[in-house]
This record gives structure tokens, sequence and C-alpha cells, in this order.
């Protein structure tokens, strides 16, 4: 059974209500507006703190000014899973390396979820291939690393970025 989708958000049936020349859809759930921006999505969430101080010691988010791109946000507990503690520890990681784990969650193209699902492998701008697996829920793993990046949110847009939760770090 195929299913249709609208910025990622799939509709109860294939088959439209006809009003007029319209075509009207049920979704499974609202479209959200996008954020305005990366940041407004990572001050907001709690459970992203450690990724918003990465992305903030590093300035990060200037990479991503041109073009359209998916961005893995992990969680706190996956940074802590990483060896940083807490804010600190961030703070005081080199630059270059938080840098390199940053390009590790970023993949060129905006991917929705069930863009994801009909791949096989994407690569980070770190030039990392990433294994997709749609067995269970859906994860994304670099091909030398045990530990697979279990996508914990349906995506969020802002601007030409979008964003999901993954529960653990992609790291180089």
């Amino acid at each position: 059974k195929s299913k249709l989708y609208f910025n990622g958000i799939s509709t109860v049936s294939v088959k439209p209500v006809r009003v007029g020349n319209s075509s009207i859809y049920k979704l499974t759930r609202v479209i959200e507006l996008p954020a305005a921006d990366v940041m407004q999505i990572t001050s907001e969430d709690k459970n992203l703190s450690f990724f918003n101080e990465a992305l903030k010691r590093t300035g990060y988010l200037f990479n991503l000014a041109d073009g359209s791109f998916t961005l893995l946000m992990p969680v706190n507990d996956a940074f802590k899973k990483a060896g940083f503690r807490d804010l600190d520890s961030i703070d005081k990681a080199d630059i270059n390396t938080l840098n390199l784990i940053l390009k590790n969650q970023t993949v060129s193209n905006i991917y929705f979820i069930n863009d994801l699902a009909r791949e096989k492998k994407i690569h980070t701008l770190q030039g990392k291939a990433l294994l997709v697996n749609v067995s269970g829920c859906l994860s994304l793993k670099n091909e030398y690393n045990e530990v697979a990046a279990n996508i914990l949110s349906n995506g969020k847009l802002a601007d030409n970025v979008l964003t999901y939760k993954t529960g653990d770090l992609i790291l180089p």
C-alpha cells in the first residue's frame, strides 16, 4: 500500500476529497510552520542544550547558510555517553573536534522521514557514509561505528535545514 506525504507528513488515504478544482487531503498531523532558524529549535528544547552549546561555541551554523541540509541533533544523553559530562566540558573541548562532530551530524539535502527510509546510504559533510536502517525504528550509523543514531523525532524545518533529534552522536 503506497502512502502520500506532504512535508514528510503522511495522509490518511491517497484519495483526496474534491471540492471544486481543489483536492483536499487529511493528514495524520498538523504541518508545523518552520522555525526562524536552528538556534530557535535548539534553545527552546532543554534536551538539546549540549548540542546548542556546541553550535554556539563553533559558530557551525555559518557553514549551513547556503544550500539545503538535514541536521541530526543528538540529545544531551548522547553527548554524555560520548564523554561530555556537562556544558563546561563542551566549552573546554577542542574546537576542531567539535566541528568534526557537527559535520558528522550534517547531511547535504533535505531528507524527510519517507525520503530517508528509501535510502540505503547517505553522506555527511565530513564525507562519511551513513547506513540507513529502517527495521524497528529509523536509525543511521557510520560504517565503522557499532552505535546507531536512532531518529527520536519527526523533522522540524528551520529555513533551509531539516532537523531531527537523535539518541546518539555519530562520531568521526
